[in-house]
């Protein structure tokens, strides 16, 4: 099966629409317009001689706002989310600041799943949204009224850094510990080896002193 804008054309792999072994054939998404077909039948290595029809496409008609627009605060990011107006729709997002006219289209192509988010990083301005439905003849339909929403601030773990003072240090303080840590402790640990026994007892005796003063 082939087709063209164009009477009286030479049928070629660009004006080949498809194929069929039936003796009937639906074309789903003719542009509009006076379209001409081509009819060839084939067998092996065998091609017959075309058979002519033509027809008036009209205009499709628009598909209609998508019902049930939703904006969902995240952090970060407004999820949208609404319903279809019919089958096979695909959709276009706009966005305006809030309070605007001037809208602006967020999808390059229009998109098939009913739901959309807009990473907006620490801008938390509200902002006004809108989706429209395209129909599989690409023609757009009209917006469905706008819903209004805002991001939620990203939150951050705060990092709490405190330096490790000597166990004197921390008895002259005031501050109340099981056991002290040695500078001789501190140490060993930094350079991630083992204290010998010698130094070990010592640490253990001068802990024992800072937790009596401790007391």
């Amino acid at each position: 099966m082939h087709r063209t804008a164009t009477p009286d054309f030479a049928p070629t792999d660009k004006t080949r629409i498809g194929s069929t072994t039936a003796f009937a054939y639906t074309d789903e998404l003719p542009p509009a317009g006076k379209q001409y077909y081509a009819i060839v039948a084939e067998c092996l290595d065998e091609r017959s001689l075309p058979a002519w029809a033509s027809v008036e496409i009209p205009q499709a008609a628009p598909p209609a706002a998508p019902p049930d627009l939703e904006a969902r605060a995240e952090p970060g990011q407004v999820v949208l989310d609404w319903l279809s107006p019919g089958p096979r729709a695909r959709y276009h997002v706009y966005r305006a600041a809030e309070g605007s006219s001037d809208r602006r289209r967020m999808t390059a192509e229009p998109i098939s799943q009913q739901t959309y988010a807009d990473n907006l990083g620490p801008d938390t301005a509200r902002y006004s949204y809108s989706v429209s439905a395209v129909g599989p003849r690409g023609v757009e339909g009209p917006a469905c009224p706008p819903v209004t929403s805002a991001a939620l601030a990203i939150r951050k773990e705060p990092i709490f850094t405190a330096p490790l003072a000597s166990g004197a240090a921390m008895a002259d303080s005031g501050t109340k510990l099981a056991r002290a840590i040695t500078p001789a402790e501190a140490a060993a640990a930094a350079k991630k080896t083992p204290l010998s026994k010698n130094a070990a007892d010592e640490a253990w005796k001068k802990s024992l002193i800072g937790r009596d003063k401790l007391r």
